[in-house]
């Protein structure tokens, strides 16, 4: 048989992702599996090869989509695909996600998945539904990001000119102010309230014990080799900004970000994401993605920064 769909264990999936070079950080097992309640592993092969692998997360609620705070948890190719013929290329995809989908149909009844920017092609899922003949049915929502090329290490003024004006006098403001000191290592408790207390602000509170839970293992994450966490705090505690990012060696995607009401005003958290931007330029990451730019305030935020939208995209399968 040319194409096979199988379940492997954790460690045959991180062995396949660390072969691709640009391979998604939540798509990584040691950074996937803790934000899920159980994450299920396929892979595929054509002619006994591996060309893709595709995470099934089940979440705490019991759903299966990926985990609230993470990113395209779906199909990862193999680079051998990704750099063949287009003929190739497409007997592969075509077929390989087609299977996948008949697999995951029977098994989970409904899932959700997304696609990174880099993958735009979305026909095999719209002629998946079509041959449906309303069997089930295929939601495609597309979403916006926005990301960022870093100067290579040492060019602050290259990277600043990059911001909005006003970002920039953040950020010098707050180099001259004596009242913000970073905060080396918060706990988790602490960035959940400040980041749930922003959701309430903004009037977003739902799935707040699923997101604590994820919130909790993002820290963890993040300050054990998987990324990191920029914190600065005022000399009462009582304000302070954060921002917590994810990275693999190439490209850093910034998870979680938060201030409060008061910090934010004093323009800290523009410094703290300054601050992340050139810790990540020293480690030689070059990309930076600010994981969605989907609310109107949210977009013109990160755009501030100097990001660029792309598109990207949502799916959700379903049988009735």
């Amino acid at each position: 048989m040319t194409c096979a769909i199988f379940q492997v264990s954790s460690d045959q999936a991180r062995e396949f992702w660390r072969q691709q070079r640009d391979a998604r950080i939540f798509l990584n097992p040691e950074v996937l599996e803790p934000l899920c309640q159980r994450v299920d592993w396929w892979l595929a092969t054509w002619k006994e090869h591996p060309v893709c692998l595709w995470p099934m997360c089940t979440t705490h609620d019991g759903q299966h989509r990926p985990p609230e705070l993470s990113a395209y948890v779906g199909p990862l190719w193999g680079d051998s695909v990704l750099q063949s013929k287009a003929a190739r290329w497409w007997n592969i995809t075509h077929c390989v996600q087609q299977q996948f989908l008949e697999v995951f149909l029977q098994r989970y009844r409904e899932f959700t998945f997304e696609l990174p920017p880099e993958t735009q092609d979305i026909r095999v899922f719209q002629w998946f539904q079509d041959a449906g003949d309303g069997k089930w049915q295929v939601k495609i929502t597309c979403r916006h990001t926005a990301v960022m090329t870093l100067p290579a290490a040492g060019n602050e003024d290259v990277l600043l000119s990059q911001f909005s004006r006003n970002r920039v006098k953040d950020i010098r403001r707050m180099r001259r102010s004596a009242c913000f000191n970073e905060w080396s290592h918060p706990d988790a408790s602490a960035l959940f309230s400040l980041y749930e207390s922003m959701l309430q602000r903004k009037a977003r509170g739902a799935h707040a014990q699923s997101r604590q839970l994820e919130v909790r293992e993002l820290a963890r994450l993040a300050t054990s080799g998987f990324g990191r966490v920029v914190a600065h705090r005022d000399e009462t505690k009582d304000q302070f900004s954060f921002v917590l990012s994810l990275h693999t060696s190439t490209t850093a995607s910034l998870v979680l970000a938060a201030s409060s009401h008061a910090a934010n005003c004093q323009g800290t958290q523009a410094f703290v994401q300054h601050e992340l931007l050139l810790r990540s330029m020293a480690q030689g990451i070059r990309n930076i993605d600010f994981l969605g730019a989907n609310s109107q305030v949210g977009a013109e935020e990160k755009h501030r920064y100097g990001a660029w939208p792309l598109i990207y995209f949502r799916v959700t399968v379903s049988s009735p």
